[in-house]
């Protein structure tokens, strides 16, 4: 590992607590983007969009399959 940088994995980690928080941040264009956005801007790579999306969908909702209404996390695990 070269210094001064951090593992793929660690960076995964904070990647996810940024999108918890409902987007992402690209530090050179000062914007916030979902992660769908985030990947079509380069500011991830696709291997990493179901992982961070899974985060994101913790703070934004998920999909009633039964009602197409957006519901929390909670709501989604009963």
């Amino acid at each position: 590992m070269t210094e001064n940088q951090i593992t793929p994995n660690s960076a995964a980690v904070l990647l996810e607590a940024q999108a918890a928080s409902g987007f992402l941040v690209d530090p050179v264009k000062n914007q916030l983007l979902s992660v769908d956005e985030a990947v079509k801007e380069d500011l991830i790579g696709p291997e990493l969009h179901d992982r961070i999306l899974s985060a994101e969908r913790a703070a934004t909702g998920f999909k009633d399959p039964y009602t197409g209404a957006k519901i929390s996390l909670f709501e989604a695990m009963k």
